[in-house]
């Protein structure tokens, strides 16, 4: 439940950050402000789908993968998964 926290706390941070409000982001992905609210409350357990989608609408990374290995898996897709390694 804490990631579900920290990954509601960093959407709201994003759309702080460019002014927009829950509605907002609901309009952008098709989803009701419902939804939305229940997503934010920090207990919905996110799919990397659904981040990868909120991360494309919103043009701002939602969650940042730390990798120890040094191997890299390349595959080609339509959507961008930010990435940090050592």
């Amino acid at each position: 439940i804490d990631l579900s926290i920290d990954i509601a706390n960093r959407i709201f941070d994003i759309l702080e950050k460019k002014g927009m409000k829950q509605k907002d982001l609901a309009k952008l992905l098709g989803k009701s402000e419902a939804e939305i609210s229940k997503w934010l409350q920090g207990t919905h357990n996110f799919t990397i789908d659904t981040i990868l989608k909120i991360q494309e609408k919103l043009g701002e990374p939602v969650l940042i993968v730390v990798s120890k290995d040094k191997r890299k898996i390349s595959k080609k897709t339509d959507k961008e998964i930010y990435s940090v390694t050592d």
